[in-house]
């Protein structure tokens, strides 16, 4: 797993995860910020990576200039990867936030932080994209024209979603989703 572009492009992220992480892949990774890239301009933006397991998105994130990444990761021992990939891209700790704990409990803590763009990528036996939407657009968490970007398996089908929430498009690449969605906050 690489950096696809920016000032780490080509670095290998460390990925000697535990098995039940499911690091985004590079051809992944790349249909999904060459959409990204319509919708919004990364540089100086403020993005989330939830789930974030290696942090491979939320770094792709920061080569391309973006101004701070906070990552929600649940697992301790996933945790040190993603905080050790930070110390050899050499990220500065104004660059990014680690936030370790079950997204349930964490997220809605650190609600009233405004994202431009948030990333998800929970574990495909977790179906948990609903739920988090709602907790997404109730705590405002994403700004005005934000994005949020959802990566899941086909078998997740995401529904119920607010008026907040534009559909953006879709791509699916074997058993991955992956949906964008602009948030309208109706009471910004």
């Amino acid at each position: 797993m690489r950096i696809i572009t920016g000032q780490w492009k080509g670095k290998i992220l460390q990925s000697d995860v535990p098995d039940e992480v499911r690091p985004t892949t590079d051809r992944v990774r790349e249909t999904m910020f060459s959409i990204l890239d319509n919708y919004i301009e990364l540089e100086n933006t403020k993005v989330a990576d939830i789930c974030a397991g290696t942090g491979a998105l939320g770094f792709e994130c920061l080569s391309r200039s973006a101004q701070h990444c906070t990552f929600f990761e649940k697992s301790r021992k996933v945790e040190k990867i993603l905080c050790a990939n930070a110390e050899f891209f050499g990220a500065t700790s104004d660059m990014f936030t680690v936030i370790q704990g079950d997204i349930r409990t964490t997220m809605p803590i650190y609600g009233g932080h405004r994202f431009d763009v948030i990333f998800t990528d929970p574990p495909y036996h977790e179906v948990f994209i609903n739920p988090m939407m709602r907790m997404i657009a109730k705590r405002k968490m994403l700004c005005h024209n934000g994005v949020f970007v959802a990566e899941h398996a086909t078998r997740e089908v995401i529904m119920g979603y607010s008026d907040e929430w534009h559909f953006l498009t879709q791509r699916i690449i074997g058993d991955t989703v992956i949906d964008f969605f602009q948030f309208h906050s109706i009471l910004d």
